[in-house]
């Protein structure tokens, strides 16, 4: 692996360390994010484009979705706004939008699509989730571990 390589493999474990970390306070903004990465805005906006083909914001929002969407699929019986604070938006209705504009349809829709296909096609969803569900568990017991092994500080260690 190539130090790049190596480096943005560094940043984007931290960038999702800080964004799982500031996702239930509400503050996940570019400017906070970058802050957190030691990196300006447009640095933050310019490795990530050149390694997504995203724009930050982008990336960050598609993040925030598929977590809410993971939290829809793993508690059935939560409430979307819960999804809403627990994904960094404070308001429902931003949430819904933003949930429709990536995914094309609502999160209730979502759910209820989930509920509807889990006699249908609920293997195959369940699959697809639970193995996301595994890597993401996975990814932050290996940051976890990084941590513990290099002495990190636990306040910047990832959490819903």
């Amino acid at each position: 692996m190539s130090i790049k390589a190596n480096s943005d493999e560094q940043l984007f474990e931290h960038l999702i360390r800080v964004l799982y970390q500031r996702m239930p306070t509400g503050f996940v903004n570019m400017h906070t994010i970058a802050t957190e990465l030691a990196l300006s805005p447009s640095q933050l906006n310019r490795r990530i484009k050149a390694a997504t083909g995203k724009t930050a914001s982008m990336f960050l929002m598609q993040l925030r979705i598929d977590e809410a969407k993971r939290q829809l699929a793993k508690f059935p019986n939560i409430s979307i706004f819960e999804v809403a604070h627990r994904c960094g938006f404070s308001d429902s209705a931003h949430f819904n939008h933003v949930f429709h504009r990536y995914e094309g349809m609502a999160p209730s829709q979502y759910v209820h699509s989930l509920r509807k296909d889990r006699g249908k096609m609920s293997f195959f969803i369940q699959e697809q989730v639970t193995k996301q569900s595994i890597q993401i568990d996975q990814a932050q017991e290996e940051i976890e571990k990084r941590q513990e092994g290099q002495g990190l500080p636990e306040d910047i260690s990832p959490g819903l």
